[in-house]
């Protein structure tokens, strides 16, 4: 019979690290490809309108947007900071429906809609809104929209 030395406290700790390291990664979404979220058929056509906005460190470079009410409109996101930003809307009345091939976050959010990017990611949203009015839009990670990151989007 052979003798077998007992486990050291620095490969149990090694090892209870992997398994937490795993178990993160997979419950907080680490990129697996594209993530499709909200109603699909907004993407099934052409949108009726389309913008780009550029996120940076603090600030999205357009800050309004005006169109159509009833219109699908698609924004082209990407994020050219050095830290992750989020588009986020806390209350819509309309359909959403959003891709991004970044799933994985470093916060937590309760808004209506939220497409989070990390540094050079781009994520594509599109809203429609059947009545006219606005809705503001805003970076959630802590700190961002207190410092100004955030705009409107006015259906007329």
């Amino acid at each position: 019979m052979r003798y077998r030395r007992p486990m050291s406290y620095r490969n149990a700790f090694s090892i209870i690290v992997v398994a937490v390291v795993a178990t993160a990664l997979t419950a907080c979404g680490a990129p697996s490809g594209d993530a499709d979220t909200g109603d699909p058929s907004l993407f099934e056509a052409e949108p009726d309108a389309r913008f780009t906005i550029d996120m940076r460190d603090v600030r999205f470079d357009v800050s309004e947007i005006e169109a159509p009410a009833g219109a699908v409109i698609a924004i082209t996101f990407t994020n050219r900071g050095d830290i992750e930003h989020d588009f986020s809307i806390s209350e819509f009345a309309g359909t959403f429906a959003y891709r991004t091939a970044s799933v994985a976050h470093g916060h937590s959010t309760s808004r209506a809609v939220h497409m989070a990017l990390r540094p050079g990611d781009t994520g594509e949203v599109r809203l429609r809104v059947p009545d006219a009015g606005g809705v503001e839009f805003f970076c959630d990670v802590a700190g961002h929209r207190r410092a100004g990151m955030s705009g409107i989007i006015a259906f007329r």
